[in-house]
């Protein structure tokens, strides 16, 4: 199992401030070629809040990568909050 703490930062769009996230993430590779990959909101000391960003949460998001005979087959879910206004 693969454990990871991720910054992502999304630029604002006309009257839409930009997004930041902070969290951790963990992958497990199974014996099949399936992959699923979690996802949650944590605090990190190197990734403070910045001013010019709001910083959105992901209360919990997950992948599930399942190899098919042409390509993968791919289930995405995520409940976010993306903290505030968006028009």
């Amino acid at each position: 199992m693969d454990t990871s703490i991720q910054y992502n930062r999304f630029k604002g769009q006309m009257f839409v401030q930009s997004r930041d996230f902070v969290f951790v993430s963990q992958r497990m590779s199974h014996s099949n070629g399936k992959i699923v990959v979690g996802a949650s909101t944590v605090e990190h000391p190197k990734c403070p809040v910045i001013k010019t960003s709001v910083r959105a949460e992901i209360e919990i998001a997950g992948w599930i990568f399942e190899p098919q005979q042409k390509g993968s087959w791919v289930t995405y879910i995520t409940q976010s909050d993306l903290k505030g206004n968006i028009p």
